[in-house]
């Protein structure tokens, strides 16, 4: 019975160690996604937002981050423009795009002017915005990369007020083949030694 034991605790930990390198490969590809070098970098500045005229209109600062000490803002005038950043990635490979928005209302209650768009591998995403609420909404997307590069790009307008951005991540949404075979050889494992200890 002891040693029926010391298979099964075994295979317990095969297990375990598995899952746990699994949930350890799920990293943030985006370098600075949540901004707290306190500006762009690992970022390139694109559209209207390398307009020398529009340097006060966005940047990184601490007045309203979604967690953290630091996240972006962008009130570009007249044209849209924002950020982007090219990710690592696996052609054929599922991913998880996560990121935390906020429109604010204009002290005045103007509007006017106010777009968003995020784009994948150079294609526009569909994303329902939500209402103006001073508050940050949670987008969350599953996208597949189709190269080993893959460019995000965020690019908005707003006229009369500002877009906050934070906590932008990109991580694999599923376990890389090598890692489900061997999850399923443990369980395996486990199964036949629950099996064996039954029977005695």
């Amino acid at each position: 019975m002891r040693s029926h034991m010391r298979r099964t605790g075994a295979s317990l930990v095969l297990v375990g160690l598995l899952i746990g390198g699994s949930a350890q490969a799920a990293v943030n590809l985006v370098n600075n996604g949540d901004f707290e070098s306190g500006d762009f970098t690992g970022w390139t500045l694109a559209g209207s937002a390398t307009d020398p005229l529009q340097y006060l209109n966005f940047g990184v600062d601490d007045l309203s981050p979604h967690s953290g000490t630091y996240g972006a803002f962008f009130g570009l005038v007249g044209a849209a423009g924002g950020i982007q950043q090219t990710v690592a990635t696996t052609a054929g490979t599922n991913y998880q795009v996560d990121f935390w928005l906020k429109s604010e209302t204009d002290v005045t209650g103007a509007t006017g002017g106010n777009t968003f768009q995020f784009s994948w591998g150079g294609t526009v995403q569909t994303i329902t915005l939500s209402p103006v609420t001073d508050s940050y909404q949670h987008y969350m997307l599953n996208l597949k990369a189709t190269s080993n590069a893959t460019l995000l790009d965020f690019s908005m307008q707003n006229d009369k007020a500002f877009w906050d951005l934070d906590d932008v991540s990109v991580t694999a949404s599923v376990p890389e083949p090598g890692q489900l075979a061997m999850l399923s050889l443990g369980l395996g494992i486990v199964g036949v030694a629950l099996r064996r200890r039954q029977r005695s």
